[in-house]
């Protein structure tokens, strides 16, 4: 881990940037930063926004002066920018999160060692800093006029689609199968919508990574590190999973039809824009939740006059344009190899 060096990852087409003085940001969906280094993701380029994240090993300078208000744990004085969450380390010290100028084209999250260790452990409650990151890069998202969707996509037949499903219903199978029967890899779990361009988002953690040679010893050190820590070490990128080459996959594409999974009887149905709209909502709503992360929710309310709900109307209306530009259908399958079968029988009618 280097903390003295800082450097830009650019995880989507110019889109933002995180700069971080560190390659391990536990919990970020956004992407995986070392993943994104070893493949030399890394960019001066200008972007949309950037967002600031700090691992720091000594103390981290907080504006403690009165009157301090508290709510949720979580301090602040009103209009100044910041808050953050102290808490007392169980061997010494301070575990300490901040949150700065989140109003700004640099907010700042920064985080000590002993907050981030803490946050690691599974007998804690304590959220993860990636998680707070996680939601600061949505709002600024959705803020800038880009939609960040739950989605696989993959070009095929010449079309850009995308699958969208909840956790757990098969859709980064789906998207893998399509890709094994020619199709062109551009994300597995989470995308970008800005009109109707998809941009991919490839190095988020979601991939099975693949059996080593000593399957059993690997299965013991998962075992173990899982009664401990919160992390799931079995999981990577496509990258650095193998599951696909870096110069395979496109960065984007051209949106043509929207497919939404479900566990069911095998069907497929066309869906009503106002049906579209309530199943990307209800699926969106799973993957992000910055409308209830409670340090930036009092900041709101400590830095006015905006609103979370500000957000979340933003959300809504482009959703509503994404579902109003495309047509929608519903894919219903008993099995997991259903779902494709489907898809390529509709875009081949």
């Amino acid at each position: 881990m280097n903390q003295d060096k800082t450097e830009n990852y650019n995880f989507c087409d110019d889109i933002f940037t995180i700069t971080s003085n560190t390659e391990k940001i536990r919990k970020f969906r956004y992407g995986n930063p070392v993943s994104a280094k070893r493949l030399e993701v890394v960019s001066g380029k200008e972007t949309q926004f950037e967002v600031s994240y700090r691992l720091e090993k000594g103390e981290i300078d907080i504006d403690k002066s009165f009157p301090l208000t508290e709510l949720y744990g979580i301090k602040g004085i009103r209009n100044a920018s910041e808050v953050f969450q102290q808490r007392a380390f169980p061997f010494g010290g301070n575990a300490l999160l901040v949150l700065r100028n989140l109003y700004s084209n640099r907010p700042e999250v920064i985080v000590n060692t002993k907050y981030e260790t803490w946050s690691s452990l599974r007998v804690t409650q304590v959220e993860p800093a990636g998680r707070l990151l996680t939601h600061i890069v949505t709002l600024k998202l959705l803020q800038e006029g880009f939609l960040p969707i739950h989605s696989a996509a993959v070009k095929i037949h010449g079309k850009t689609i995308l699958i969208v499903a909840p956790p757990n219903t098969g859709k980064t199978y789906t998207a893998m199968k399509l890709v094994d029967l020619g199709g062109k890899f551009i994300s597995e779990d989470l995308g970008i919508v800005a009109g109707s361009d998809f941009y991919g988002l490839p190095y988020t953690e979601t991939v099975e990574k693949r059996n080593p040679d000593n399957p059993l010893f690997f299965k013991l050190k998962q075992k173990i590190h899982g009664v401990f820590f919160k992390t799931n070490f079995r999981k990577g990128d496509v990258f650095s999973t193998n599951t696909i080459k870096l110069n395979e996959a496109l960065s984007k594409g051209k949106i043509d039809t929207i497919f939404i999974l479900r566990k069911g009887k095998k069907t497929l149905e066309s869906l009503s824009e106002n049906r579209t709209v309530k199943l990307l909502e209800s699926i969106n709503s799973i993957e992000f939740g910055y409308s209830s992360d409670k340090m930036i929710r009092f900041y709101l309310f400590l830095n006015g006059p905006r609103h979370i709900r500000d957000c979340m109307n933003i959300e809504k209306e482009l959703i509503r344009n994404l579902a109003s530009r495309h047509p929608a259908y519903l894919v219903s399958g008993e099995k997991v190899e259903d779902y494709n079968n489907l898809i390529l029988k509709k875009l081949g009618s």
